[in-house]
């Protein structure tokens, strides 16, 4: 597990940097050539930034071993911290979503030049290598902030496709639709949120990880087990508890019940590798 938290460490920290670049070069030019849709774009690029250090402070919390007043360990503050990811999405999309009424009100035609076009599609570019490592190293590493953080990355491939396509529309003299591509750009954001909390949700209120019939029936092979019952999954697939009950023949001894009870636990641990415990209660069979 440490290595895992160290490895999802370094990929945040390479892409807090890369969307830092993102982030000025876009607000920059943005500013000077009053393209709304670009600034909206770089808000979004400044959350990403942002998501990248709640991020790295989850990372950090959550490898801390368990103590007394967390003794289940402390994984879920990366749930947490994608959670926190997922409401500042919300919380930008109402902001960009203000900035484009207040431009429909005042309208104001951008300046679009070549260093408009440069930057944008460049950070295109950055952010379409980000989404893919981000998803590569998250499905690897079994971590939900960097996935969560690599969809949030995908949207800001949509979004600067569409402050591109606002560019062109300017350039043929229709500067209305820079504001509608960035209320279009606050749909978007909202919607990733919003998807992204639904998803983190279930982790944070113990929703069940694992169906309880494949654990059923991978227990049921095992020899002495007559019956399983009870069975609870909480947690994420990054680290994961699991709690059931077993019924065996009443005759067995202490030391044979044990024993299955192990084998439960090293069966459905080799099946689900972020496992991380598994409790059993040995339970005698009614049956004589």
């Amino acid at each position: 597990m440490s290595e895992s938290y160290n490895r999802v460490r370094l990929v945040l920290i390479y892409v807090l940097l890369l969307n830092l670049l993102v982030v000025f070069s876009k607000m920059a030019v943005g500013f000077i050539s009053n393209s709304l849709s670009m600034i909206s774009d770089s808000l979004h690029s400044l959350l990403d930034a942002s998501s990248n250090i709640i991020g790295l402070i989850g990372i950090r919390i959550a490898r801390k071993k368990p103590d007394e007043d967390h003794p289940y360990g402390h994984a879920k503050y990366t749930s947490l911290a994608t959670l926190l990811i997922a409401v500042l999405l919300v919380i930008t999309a109402f902001e960009v979503f203000q900035g484009a009424i207040t431009r429909f009100i005042t309208p104001t035609t951008p300046e679009i030049t070549v260093i408009n076009w440069i930057v944008m599609l460049s950070t295109l570019g950055v952010n379409i290598f980000i989404s893919r490592f981000e998803k590569r190293e998250g499905v690897k590493y079994n971590s939900s902030i960097l996935i969560a953080d690599s969809a949030h990355t995908n949207t800001d491939i949509y979004v600067s496709l569409s402050v591109i396509a606002s560019f062109i529309l300017v350039h043929f003299g229709y500067p209305i639709f820079d504001p509608v591509i960035s209320v279009l750009i606050s749909i978007v954001i909202f919607y990733t949120g919003v998807s992204i909390i639904k998803k983190i949700s279930g982790e944070l209120t113990d929703s069940l990880v694992i169906s309880t019939d494949l654990i059923k029936k991978i227990v049921s092979n095992i020899k002495g087990v007559k019956g399983i019952h009870k069975i609870r999954s909480r947690g994420s697939v990054t680290e994961c508890f699991v709690d059931l009950h077993v019924i065996v023949d009443r005759s067995i001894s202490v030391e044979a019940g044990h024993d299955i009870s192990v084998e439960v636990e090293n069966a459905l641990k080799q099946v689900f590798p972020f496992i991380k415990d598994v409790t059993v209660h040995i339970e005698p069979s009614m049956e004589k």
